[in-house]
């Protein structure tokens, strides 16, 4: 009887947890799945303090292993443009096809928090020569609409500051919190009626 492959090719599966940014202590291996006072499994992990690695460490090691370089922008000194620039230039000459856009993809997705949305879209369309697998990349593309999103969101919200402000002049901190703090449909909404309507019945369209 043949042998059925065994999963993974009989090779021992170390698992890596990535810790992106520091906020408090990293908990320690393993990890202990318990229901009650019964414990029903462990999870040894390695960890991995990204924030604790230096940029130049990872650029180093890019041309040899392109899949570590989208961590670049949590990394010491890795949080700006020059420093995600040169790990998309180092994707762009090292990676082809589906692999380079998705590393891109990726790597311009996570520098966003640190570099800001429009320079790491501006960054991602340099590095990706073909713009129909950036375009067919479903990572791109929800990342893509996000901003759409934000960009739409500031927009009404900015908006409707402008147009409260130019009629009562400064606006109750709790009524701007609200409008900061409220979604789309909120704004689309609310915004037709920032023009006409009190300060009292505007509070009651933000649930103030």
């Amino acid at each position: 009887m043949p042998r059925e492959p065994a999963l993974f090719f009989d090779l021992p599966v170390i698992s890596v947890v990535l810790w992106l940014e520091k906020h408090g202590r990293v908990p320690t291996s393993p990890y202990e799945i318990r229901v009650g006072k019964r414990l029903l499994g462990t999870w040894y992990y390695v960890s991995i303090e990204v924030y604790n690695l230096r940029a130049a460490d990872l650029l180093a090691q890019g041309a040899r292993m392109p899949a570590i370089l989208p961590l670049i922008p949590f990394t010491q000194g890795g949080g700006t443009v020059a420093a995600v620039e040169s790990a998309g230039q180092i994707i762009q000459r090292e990676t082809t096809g589906e692999n380079q856009v998705a590393l891109a993809t990726l790597l311009g997705v996570l520098a966003s928090r640190k570099i800001g949305h429009e320079t790491a879209m501006m960054l991602v369309r340099r590095w990706v020569m073909s713009n129909d697998l950036l375009e067919s990349s479903p990572l791109y593309q929800v990342w893509k609409q996000e901003w759409v999103e934000v960009g739409a969101v500031t927009g009404l919200r900015e908006s409707a500051l402008l147009i409260l402000r130019a009629r009562f002049g400064a606006l109750p901190p709790e009524l701007e919190q609200a409008i900061n703090r409220a979604d789309r449909p909120t704004l689309e909404a609310f915004t037709p009626f920032a023009v006409s309507e009190s300060l009292d019945q505007l509070r009651v369209r933000l649930g103030v």
